[in-house]
């Protein structure tokens, strides 16, 4: 894996984290931890698309980053 990659997998792993404790009851969706997960998460994401571009990602990435 190259580094986009690897910065990639962690935007998603700690966006799927960060919905799981959100279902599970662990992660309260008005409060900061959760929004600054999401964000981190997101810019990741983005991130890794600036070196594979998939524009459908990029669109749902801005929607959830906001």
């Amino acid at each position: 894996m190259i580094i986009d990659d690897i910065v990639g997998t962690l935007g998603v792993i700690i966006n799927l984290y960060t919905y799981a404790m959100l279902h599970l009851g662990k992660m309260d969706a008005h409060r900061l931890p959760y929004s600054l997960l999401n964000l981190i998460g997101s810019l990741a994401i983005i991130y890794s698309l600036v070196y594979q571009w998939n524009f459908a990602s990029f669109v749902i990435e801005i929607a959830w980053s906001l």
